[in-house]
């Protein structure tokens, strides 16, 4: 069982992941907002760096970020990957997002557990 992290910087294709992964029978996804470090730091430090800065000036809209969740085998996880990778496109532009993926040791949802 593995989990895969996808930060997604390009939140207004977020909808079209979504739909994307419902239509390949992915129905299961914990949603996060979040922000990258680099912005926040942009808007927390005065000492940030002078190319943190123009990044800021050029792309001031980028705020914000969404982490998916998701739990699956080897098999839906390479699924999930491909078609949000198919669906953001370009993903090889700088700062689109990122993908984790590591072991789950255990994944249950909370009707199916027992007190041990």
């Amino acid at each position: 069982m593995l989990m895969l992290l996808a930060t997604i910087n390009v939140v207004d294709k977020l909808d079209k992941i979504l739909y994307a992964l419902m239509e390949k029978g992915i129905k299961n996804a914990t949603i996060l907002d979040s922000t990258n470090m680099r912005h926040a730091l942009t808007h927390n430090d005065e000492a940030v760096s002078h190319f943190g800065i123009l990044r800021q000036l050029l792309h001031p809209e980028r705020e914000e970020s969404v982490t998916l969740i998701f739990v699956g085998d080897e098999d839906q996880v390479k699924l999930i990957k491909n078609t949000i990778l198919e669906t953001i496109g370009n993903f090889k532009e700088s700062d689109t997002g990122y993908f984790a993926v590591i072991p789950a040791v255990e994944g249950t949802s909370f009707k199916n557990c027992t007190l041990e």
